[in-house]
C-alpha cells in the first residue's frame, strides 16, 4: 500500500515553488534571525536534506531546536521531510524526541522540537570507544521502550489509519543521551507504517548502510524486526566501541550482511555477559525469523541482564557515567584478529630485558674500571702537582664520527677551565641528527622522525629512517612512518615496494595499498583493500582519520566505474559512497573532503540527467 500520490508528492509538480525555494539561503547561525518561537542562537548540526538551529523562546525563556528543510532537497526528500512532521507529531513518548510545532520560514517547512543538552552516543562512542556492559544494557532498555511505543501506536497518516511505525533509521547518530540520564531516539525522516511501501522514487536505498538490516538492502518487506536489527548492531558497538560491518563496498557490505560475516564479540579482549552476547547476536540475524519478536520481548530480556549487572535504574546508570569524565578512549581488541601483537608484546619485553641486562654490565664494569685507576692513583710516585704536563691532545683521545655527512668531534678529557668554551664548539659541530634529539628530547629515533613527519619535515624524516638499525628499520612503526613521508613526497613507486615489503596486517598499510591500487586504476582491488583496512589493526592511525580516507577512496572507486559505465546502478552506489563520506563529516561541516562530495554529487546528477535526456 503506498500513501495517497497526490498528498504525498506535495512539492513535486510545483515548479516555482522549487525554483522559489532554490533562492532561499539559509541563516549562517551568527545572526539573531527569527525562527520558530524565537531566535536563532547557533547551528547545532547540517544533513543531506535539512539544517538544524537553536532557538531562544524569551516568553518561556528556554532553549529549543528547530530543523529546517534546505532548499536544495530533491522532491522524494521534501516528501519525506512532510512525512517526518505527521509521523513526529503523532509521537509522544519520554524517549522520543518531543515535537512543539510546525511551521514555514520563507516557504521552508520546519519541525521545532525540544533542544536536548546532551550528545550523540556516536560521538559518546568516538570519545569513549568501548563502554561498560551496563550502559549497553541502560541504553538498549530506553531505546526499546521508546519502539515499544512507537510499533504500537495508531496513527492516522494523510487521512489513513495505521498501526505501528517502523523507524527504519536507527543508529548511534539518531540516538541522543543527556547529562541526566535521558535517552531519547529523534530523526522519523524515513519511518513509515508497517504496510506501507518502502521504495523511493528513484528506487534507491535511503539510510545509514552500515546500520541497515539485510531485508532492507535487499529491498524486501519490513516490520519492526528492523528497528530490532539496527538497535542490535548499535548495542555491539556501544560494547565495543567498533562498527560491526566496516565495509565501505556496496557490494561487499550485502555480501557480510547476508552471510552475517562480523566479529563475534566473544573474541573481544572483554568481559560481556554471555546472555548479553547473545541477545545481541541474535538482534543481529540476517533472517528477521531468527531475529527477537519485538521490542517488547528484548524490553524484557534487557531489564532482566540489567538487573543482574546493576543495582541503578538505566537513568541513573548513565548520569553516573557521564558525571565521571573519559580518562582515554577505551579500544578494544580482537583475541582472534591479532596473534601477532602478542609476539610483538613478548619481543618487546626480550628486547628490554636485554637492553636492562646490557646497562647493568657496563655499569658494573665501568666501577671496576673506575676502582683499578682509583687504586692505581694512589700508589707512591711524583705528585702531579709538582707537573707542569699541558693535556695531552693525542689522537687516541680524540674521538671522529660521522653521520649524515657532518664531522662530530667529541672531545675527551676536557679540563674542567675550559668546559663552558667546549660546550660552545660541541653544540657548533653537533649533527643534525643529535640536535633533534635535543629538540625533542628523547633518544628514540622513531619517535624523533613521528614528530618530524608531523612538522611536515619528510625528507628529513626519510634521513633519520637512513640512519635507523637494520633492526628497527624492519619495525611495522617504522615502515609505517616511512609510507607516510613517501606517500606526502608523490613517490609512488618507492611507497608500492614498501607497501609490497610489510607483512604484517594493519589498517594504514591496506589504505595506502587501496590508494596505489586505485592510481593505477585497479578499482576492484582497492575496494577490496579498502574493506581489509577497516577490519584490520591499526596501531599508528588514529581509526576515525582512517574511516575517513577509506570513505573518501571508496567514493573516489565507485565514481570512477559511474564514469566509465554510466547506469542508474553505478548512480546509485556512487552517490550512497559520497553521502557516507558526508555522514561521517557531518561534526566536521569545513573539511575539504565534504566540498569535494558535494562538487561530485552536483557533477553526477548533471551528467546523470543529460544522460536520461
Amino acid at each position: 500500500m503506498e500513501f495517497d500520490s497526490e498528498k504525498t508528492s506535495v512539492y513535486q509538480n510545483n515548479s516555482q515553488a522549487k525554483g522559489l525555494y532554490q533562492a532561499v539561503i539559509l541563516p549562517n547561525g551568527q545572526d539573531k534571525n527569527p525562527l520558530g518561537s524565537g531566535v536563532i542562537t547557533k547551528v547545532l548540526g547540517q544533513g543531506g536534506m535539512a539544517a538544524v538551529y537553536e532557538i531562544w523562546n524569551s516568553q518561556l525563556e528556554v532553549y529549543r531546536a528547530v530543523k529546517v528543510m534546505k532548499p536544495s532537497t530533491s522532491v522524494d526528500g521534501q516528501e519525506r521531510f512532510q512525512t517526518e512532521i505527521k509521523i513526529s507529531a503523532k509521537l509522544s513518548h519520554p524517549n522520543i524526541v518531543e515535537i512543539h510545532s510546525v511551521g514555514e520560514w520563507q516557504g521552508l517547512p520546519y519541525i521545532e522540537m525540544e533542544r536536548i543538552d546532551g550528545i550523540g552516543l556516536d560521538l559518546m562512542i568516538n570519545e569513549r570507544g568501548a563502554m561498560p556492559p551496563f550502559m549497553c544494557t541502560a541504553i538498549g532498555i530506553l531505546i526499546c521502550r521508546a519502539l515499544d511505543y512507537a510499533h504500537n501506536q495508531d496513527c492516522t497518516i494523510y487521512g489513513k489509519e495505521y498501526h505501528g511505525v517502523i523507524h527504519r533509521d536507527l543508529k548511534p547518530q539518531n540516538i541522543m543521551i543527556s547529562s541526566h540520564g535521558s535517552v531519547k531516539l529523534m530523526d522519523f525522516g524515513i519511518a513509515r507504517p508497517p504496510d506501507v511501501s518502502f521504495h523511493t522514487l528513484d528506487d534507491s536505498v535511503i539510510g545509514t548502510l552500515q546500520y541497515l538490516a539485510p531485508e532492507q538492502l535487499d529491498k524486501k518487506k519490513l516490520d519492526v524486526r528492523t528497528d530490532l536489527y539496527a538497535l542490535g548492531v548499535s548495542m555491539y558497538e556501544i560494547v565495543s566501541g567498533w562498527v560491526a560491518f566496516p565495509q565501505t563496498a556496496f557490494p561487499t557490505l550485502i555480501d557480510s550482511k547476508q552471510k552475517n560475516k562480523f566479529i563475534p564479540l566473544e573474541q573481544y579482549s572483554l568481559d560481556i555477559p554471555l546472555r548479553l552476547r547473545r541477545v545481541i547476536h541474535r538482534c543481529m540475524e540476517h533472517d528477521p525469523q531468527k531475529r527477537i519478536m519485538s521490542a517488547s520481548v528484548l524490553l524484557d530480556e534487557l531489564n532482566a541482564i540489567h538487573a543482574s549487572i546493576c543495582d541503578k535504574p538505566p537513568e541513573a546508570a548513565i548520569a553516573d557515567f557521564l558525571a565521571n569524565p573519559a580518562r582515554s578512549k577505551i579500544i578494544v581488541t580482537s583475541r582472534k584478529r591479532l596473534p601477532w601483537v602478542n609476539a610483538v608484546f613478548v619481543s618487546t619485553v626480550v628486547v628490554l630485558v636485554l637492553g636492562l641486562t646490557f646497562v647493568l654490565y657496563f655499569q658494573i664494569r665501568n666501577r671496576t674500571i673506575g676502582q683499578n685507576v682509583k687504586s692505581r692513583q694512589i700508589e707512591p710516585g711524583p705528585s702531579r702537582a709538582n707537573q707542569n704536563v699541558a693535556p695531552s691532545t693525542n689522537a687516541s683521545n680524540v674521538a671522529t664520527v660521522k653521520m649524515n655527512t657532518v664531522e662530530i668531534k667529541t672531545v675527551q678529557k676536557v679540563p674542567l677551565s675550559q668546559h663552558e668554551a667546549y660546550q660552545k664548539t660541541a653544540r657548533r659541530t653537533m649533527s643534525a641528527l643529535a640536535l633533534l634529539k635535543e629538540k625533542y628530547d628523547t633518544d628514540d629515533l622513531v619517535l624523533v622522525m613521528e614528530k618530524e613527519i608531523k612538522q611536515k619535515n619528510m625528507k628529513q624524516a626519510l634521513d633519520i629512517y637512513d640512519s635507523l638499525s637494520v633492526e628497527t628499520k624492519k619495525s611495522l612503526h617504522a615502515m609505517v612512518l616511512r609510507m607516510r613521508a613517501l606517500d606526502y613526497l608523490g613517490l609512488q613507486s618507492q611507497l608500492a615496494k614498501v607497501c609490497a615489503s610489510i607483512t604484517q596486517n594493519d589498517g594504514e598499510v591496506f589504505l595506502d595499498r587501496a590508494k596505489l591500487a586505485y592510481a593505477n586504476g585497479k578499482m576492484q582491488e582497492a575496494r577490496k583493500l579498502l574493506d581489509k583496512c577497516l577490519s584490520s589493526p591499526h596501531l599508528y592511525i588514529d581509526f576515525d582519520v582512517l574511516k575517513r580516507e577509506a570513505f573518501y577512496y571508496s567514493a573516489l572507486c565507485e565514481t570512477t566505474a559511474f564514469d566509465a559505465s554510466p547506469s542508474e546502478k553505478t548512480y546509485k552506489t556512487a552517490l550512497a559512497a559520497w553521502w557516507l563520506l558526508k555522514d561521517d563529516l557531518r561534526t566536521d561541516p569545513n573539511h575539504r573532503y565534504n566540498a569535494l562530495a558535494t562538487g561530485e554529487l552536483q557533477r553526477m546528477a548533471v551528467k546523470m540527467k543529460t544522460i536520461k535526456g
